[in-house]
This record gives structure tokens, C-alpha cells and sequence, in this order.
């Protein structure tokens, strides 16, 4: 099982049809495809998913603005043909874009000439964030990898930084609950501020991410306990995005709780008959 997978719609490197087969061939057989902000690799892979006898549950990680910094929220098991949420989902990609042309133009005006044209094609018909923009730039020759492109002009302090408009966790919350879903707070190790996680409570949350490969021992043990204490269910999964990025833990390499399988093993999941794939 594993319930935090990336593709190529989300700065991954594999297709949707890849990751199912990855799955398959390491005897995963029950997935969530979460690309940042969008659901269009879940729609491409669900017939296949289901081909190759996997059970593919919907899902989706939205970046939200809360608390200080950026918060992600994971929506599960959502209705993938909801109208509000296909809205969400067009307004993000364009919002990125217009953002994305604004760090463009501003690592112009400090002397990096991105080809903005390239970032674009890059993503596809995924989302422009700043690790592909990152990406771009160590080909162009700017930097010797992503991480020194990000901390040197990319990071909130940094002079290529430019806020994405606010869509804030209360409101991510509350969609994935409209469209009929389940939201869960992810990897909760990896936030430099301190969660407040009565907040988030308060808006909703069903769950805590409580397996993920960059919550330490120390913080698996800390938010499971958490997701007892306030009785919130919990989940777990590799974050997969591909082997040569910076987080190449593969499909089913992060070891689960028995209460996560008992509780995912009962989810039923959506069928490609079920809804519209274009």
C-alpha cells in the first residue's frame, strides 16, 4: 500500500501508466496517485489501474498558505467529477502560470534569463511550481542542482520569491469535504513551524499522515499518537517521485502501521465506469 505517489502531472518522472506497472511490479496493489493540485494522472491511470488489478483511490495534495508558511493538504477518496473541485483544479493551473511568468520576469530583471517557453512545456499539462523552475535553470547552467537555485533565489527570503495567491487550509479542507472526500494534513515532519494542530482540527481534518519518509522515527511515533489522542484517522506513503529526484523513496518502501492497512483495505474506490475521463 501506498497512498502518496507523484507523476508526471506533479514534477514526477514517471506516467501515470508507469507508476501503475511500478506498483504491480512491486506488489503494491493499493495506490493513491496525489499530484500537486490536480487530478488528471488519477484520471489516466485508473482504467489501467484497474487492467492490472490495482485498486486506485482518489487523490490529490493541495498546497495551501496557513499558519506562517505552506501547509499541504492530502484529499482522498473525493468524487473526481465534482464540479467545484474541476474548477479548483483550472483556476490553479492558470494562477501558476501567471505566477510563474512573475518569477520569470524578475529573475530577468536580476540578470537570469530563464526560458520561461521551456518551463512551460516542462509542465505539461501539470502545474508550474518552483522546483521545475529550479530545474530549468541548472540546464540553462545557472546552478549546479535545484537546491542551490532554490536557496539562493527561490526560498520565501530570497529576491526571485513571489507569494502565490492565499488559498488557505480551511478552504482545501472544506472543498475536498464538498466533493466527498477526506482531508488529511501531510507529512507533518517536514514543516519548519510548528503545526497547530488544533486549528486544522477545528476546520475538519479527518487525518494525519503519520508514515512518510522524512518524519523521523521520533515524529511517526509523535503524530500517530496525536491522530489517537483526537481521533483522526491516518495514512502513509513514499512521496514517489521519481529515482533521480529529491525524493526518489520507491513505491511501497515505507513501512506501515497495521492500523493504516486496516483502515485503507476497507476504502472502496471509484471505478473508471463511475466517472467522465476525458
Amino acid at each position: 500500500m501506498d497512498l502518496h505517489i507523484h507523476s508526471t502531472y506533479s514534477h514526477g518522472e514517471y506516467t501515470p501508466g508507469q507508476l501503475v506497472s511500478e506498483a504491480r511490479k512491486k506488489g503494491v496493489f493499493t495506490i493513491a496517485i496525489t499530484d500537486h493540485d490536480g487530478f488528471e494522472g488519477y484520471k489516466e491511470a485508473l482504467p489501467l489501474a484497474e487492467d492490472q488489478g490495482i485498486k486506485l483511490i482518489s487523490g490529490m495534495e493541495l498546497n495551501t498558505t496557513d499558519q506562517k508558511g505552506e501547509i499541504h493538504i492530502l484529499g482522498y477518496n473525493f468524487d473526481p467529477d465534482h464540479a467545484r473541485l474541476n474548477n479548483y483544479v483550472r483556476w490553479r493551473r492558470q494562477e501558476r502560470l501567471q505566477w510563474g511568468g512573475k518569477i520569470a520576469a524578475k529573475l530577468k530583471s536580476l540578470g537570469y534569463d530563464l526560458d520561461w517557453e521551456a518551463c512551460r512545456q516542462q509542465a505539461g499539462k501539470g502545474i508550474i511550481n518552483r522546483n521545475l523552475i529550479g530545474e530549468q535553470m541548472v540546464r540553462q547552467g545557472y546552478f549546479r542542482n535545484n537546491r542551490a537555485a532554490y536557496e539562493q533565489l527561490l526560498r520565501q527570503d530570497k529576491m526571485a520569491f513571489i507569494p502565490k495567491p492565499d488559498f488557505r487550509a480551511h478552504e482545501a479542507i472544506d472543498l475536498i469535504h464538498e466533493a466527498g472526500g477526506e482531508a488529511y494534513l501531510a507529512h507533518p515532519g517536514v514543516y519548519k513551524t510548528r503545526i497547530k494542530l488544533r486549528r486544522l482540527i477545528s476546520y475538519g481534518l479527518d487525518g494525519i499522515e503519520t508514515c512518510h519518509p522524512l518524519n523521523k522515527t521520533e515524529d511517526a511515533i509523535f503524530w500517530a499518537r496525536q491522530a489517537q489522542k483526537y481521533n483522526l484517522k491516518q495514512s502513509g506513503g513514499s512521496d514517489f517521485h521519481g529515482p533521480s529526484t529529491r525524493s526518489p523513496y520507491p513505491i511501497g518502501s515505507i513501512p506501515l502501521t497495521r492500523e493504516i492497512y486496516q483502515q485503507w483495505n476497507s476504502v472502496p474506490a471509484y471505478s473508471a465506469a463511475m466517472i467522465h475521463i476525458s
